[in-house]
């Protein structure tokens, strides 16, 4: 068994260690001494082993050993899977020659092809919102960036995400006929008053608490004039009711004051599309008109006070179905 007891010695500039070894051989301790200067190298004053402060496994020396260690991962080339493009060593994302670009760190690459496990094709790398795969959006951009506008039913336009008129989105995608209750009375400067849970397929079928603008989605709000169901690509005659369709009228909350006229200055009579109502007016953009809440008393509207008939648009509810509103998109 043999052991080393070291001892650490200043000697003016010189760093020393003074060690002994301690030996047992056949039984007995042999002892020896030694100094070792500050480079490692020592001399044994027995006359005995030198020691080179190397591994004590190997009895290379630690400072060969250790740079001989680095020297074997310095040497070793990097992988380099893009040896012709000098920006990557390594496909990323988007291949070699094209760099990994996502600056709105929405985990969609700038570039139009990716390696396996990446998702590219972002059209705008400065909106998270906007990316191949993301959804499409009802705003007149293109999110999903497969080069359409609010395709599909990303424009339904009704609060319970159905259409009951204009049924194809693409070719009105700013208005809607949506079907439903309200019990709140009042279609004109209708806002929404029960988070837009109305309509014949939504959580509030009943209307209970919702007003007529729940019927509509959310960026969407009754057509309030003539002119704007029109500017929205509005037309009666591409509703699309069946022809044996029950009575049904998509009241719009476009009004006036009376004389069978939507001029925007009152609350008397109603204007919208269906196969209800009368269709001898002074409205042209509609195909339908109620001169006065008494015609609805045998249908599914109602208004508070019948008798009262110059405040048709601010007093109608509707309790019952079919039919419902008119929607534009904002």
């Amino acid at each position: 068994m043999r052991a080393r007891v070291l001892l650490w010695i200043r000697e003016g500039s010189l760093v020393q260690t003074a060690c002994m070894r301690v030996a047992l051989i056949s039984g007995m301790v042999v002892l020896s001494a030694c100094v070792v200067d500050h480079q490692g190298l020592s001399t044994e004053q027995d006359g005995g082993l030198r020691d080179t402060g190397g591994d004590p496994d190997t009895g290379e020396p630690r400072d060969a050993a250790d740079a001989a260690d680095a020297g074997d991962s310095a040497d070793a080339p990097p992988m380099d899977e893009c040896p012709a493009d000098p920006e990557k060593r390594v496909p990323g994302a988007c291949g070699c020659g094209s760099a990994d670009v996502d600056v709105d760190g929405d985990g969609i690459y700038a570039c139009e092809t990716c390696e396996i496990g990446f998702v590219c094709g972002d059209c705008n790398d400065g909106d998270d919102t906007v990316g191949t795969g993301l959804p499409e959006l009802c705003n007149d951009a293109d999110e999903d960036c497969d080069g359409e506008v609010d395709e599909g039913e990303t424009c339904v336009g009704c609060a319970d995400a159905t259409r009951e008129g204009f049924i194809d989105y693409s070719a009105r995608p700013r208005v809607a006929a949506c079907a439903g209750s309200f019990l709140l009375p009042g279609v004109i400067h209708s806002v929404p008053t029960c988070e837009r849970r109305a309509g014949n397929d939504g959580a509030l079928m009943d209307g209970e608490g919702c007003s007529a603008a729940d019927l509509c989605a959310p960026g969407w709000s009754l057509c309030d004039s003539a002119e704007r169901f029109v500017a929205s690509e509005g037309d009666c005659a591409a509703l699309g009711l069946p022809p044996a369709a029950d009575l049904q009228f998509f009241v719009s909350g476009a009004s006036g004051l009376g004389g069978a006229s939507c001029d925007g200055a009152g609350a008397n009579d109603l204007f919208g599309c269906g196969n209800f109502g009368y269709g001898d007016f002074r409205c042209p953009e509609f195909n339908m008109f109620v001169p006065d809440c008494m015609y609805l008393v045998d249908s599914e509207w109602r208004c508070p006070s019948p008798g009262d008939v110059t405040m048709d648009a601010a007093t109608v509810t509707k309790p019952g179905l079919p039919g419902g509103v008119l929607c534009c998109r904002d």
